[in-house]
C-alpha cells in the first residue's frame, strides 16, 4: 500500500498538468450520468484531450498516445448517423491504431492496460444504448485505474474511481427506470 501512495503522492507533476488532468476528472465524473449518447461521447472527447496532455506530461506517453486516438474515436462515433462513419469496421480500425500507438511508445508491459482499456471501450462507445456503454465501460475503465496508478497519476487514479462509481450509480438509475416503465406497461 506505500509503494502505491508514494507513486501517486511522491511524483513531481508540475501543476498546469495536474489541473489539466484534474479538469478530465470533472469531465470523467459526468460521461457516465448522461442519459444521451451525444452527450456522453462529446464529453468524452473533451475529457481525452485533458488525458492526452496530462499523461505526455507525467512521461506516460503510452496513456497519451491512446487517449490521442480515443479522440478521433469518438467524433466518429459521435457522427454514427452518418453512412460514413455507421461502418462496421470503425471499431476495429481504432483499436488497430491504439495497438500501433502502444507499439511506438512502448514502455514495458504497462502499454497493455491502455490499449486494452481502449480495445473494451470502443466496443462499449459504438453501443447506441447509454445502459450498455456503461456496462461495456466497466472493464476498461477498471484497466485504466491500474495503469493510472502504476504511472503515478493521481487525477487518473481519482477518475477512473468516479467514472466507475458513476457507472455503476448509471447503471443502477437505468435498472430504476426499466422497473418503472415495466410496472407502468402493466397497469
Amino acid at each position: 500500500m506505500k509503494e502505491i501512495l508514494d507513486r501517486l503522492f511522491g511524483k513531481e507533476v508540475p501543476l498546469p498538468i495536474q489541473l489539466i488532468g484534474f479538469s478530465g476528472v470533472v469531465l470523467a465524473f459526468f460521461i457516465y450520468l448522461f442519459k444521451d449518447r451525444k452527450k456522453i461521447l462529446f464529453t468524452k472527447i473533451i475529457a481525452d484531450f485533458c488525458w492526452v496532455v496530462h499523461y505526455f506530461g507525467i512521461g506516460a506517453s503510452s496513456g497519451g498516445a491512446i487517449n490521442f486516438v480515443n479522440m478521433g474515436r469518438e467524433t466518429v462515433f459521435l457522427n454514427k448517423r452518418h453512412k460514413w462513419a455507421s461502418h462496421q469496421f470503425w471499431p476495429a480500425i481504432f483499436i488497430s491504431a491504439a495497438a500501433v500507438s502502444s507499439i511506438l511508445t512502448w514502455q514495458g508491459p504497462l502499454s497493455i492496460l491502455p490499449l486494452f482499456g481502449s480495445a473494451t471501450a470502443a466496443f462499449a462507445l459504438w453501443f447506441t444504448k447509454p445502459i450498455l456503454i456503461r456496462l461495456f465501460s466497466l472493464p476498461s475503465n477498471s484497466l485504466w485505474l491500474i495503469y493510472a496508478v502504476i504511472s503515478g497519476s493521481l487525477p487518473g487514479t481519482v477518475s477512473n474511481i468516479l467514472s466507475i462509481s458513476a457507472m455503476l450509480i448509471g447503471l443502477v438509475r437505468d435498472i430504476a427506470d426499466a422497473k418503472i416503465q415495466k410496472q407502468k406497461t402493466q397497469k
